[in-house]
């Protein structure tokens, strides 16, 4: 008896999962979190063309940086929303091994980062920076968390980078 419950119970599942599939790949992939679940199903049966780790490696920072590398510093005197000394120098070594022909920051907010970036580039190096415009303050996709809208109200992005010739 306890046997003939748990084959009805398995039924009913397997039902439900069967129309559930049927749901998703004839309408579900519409929804972003659906299209989650079909990358869950594609990776449990070995299919791993989409997993997103396959996309950005992860490695260890001593694996990319150049600790013999002789860099230049400019504007070492951090401020509130800048990024720590150590990360500028991981940064600035990793350009001095990998010699990038474009440099592309998300974030600028004074200009620092970019400043060393450049000045530790080559000549050819492209430096491009990305910052959120004030104005557009209010008008983001996602919110913003309240200790970030302090750093994105400056004055303006790059004030340390603008203007200078590296």
């Amino acid at each position: 008896m306890a046997s003939m419950k748990r084959v009805i119970i398995f039924i009913a599942k397997y039902a439900y999962a069967f129309c559930s599939a049927i749901y998703l790949f004839a309408f579900g992939f519409i929804f972003s979190r659906n299209r989650d679940l079909i990358l869950k199903i594609c990776n449990h049966f070995g299919c791993k063309l989409f997993d997103p780790k396959c996309i950005i490696p992860s490695v260890k920072i001593a694996e990319i940086m150049d600790e013999s590398a002789l860099f230049k510093m400019n504007e070492m005197e951090a401020k509130d929303g800048n990024i720590l000394i150590s990360e500028l120098i991981c940064i600035i070594s990793i350009i001095k091994k990998k010699n990038p022909k474009k440099v592309f920051e998300i974030g600028t907010f004074d200009g620092r980062t970019a400043l060393n970036m450049a000045i530790n580039s080559s000549e050819q190096t492209k430096v491009y920076t990305l910052d959120l415009p004030k104005d557009l303050l209010h008008s983001t996709k996602f919110p913003l968390a309240k200790g970030d809208r302090v750093y994105i109200k400056k004055i303006a992005s790059g004030s340390r980078f603008n203007g200078k010739d590296c």
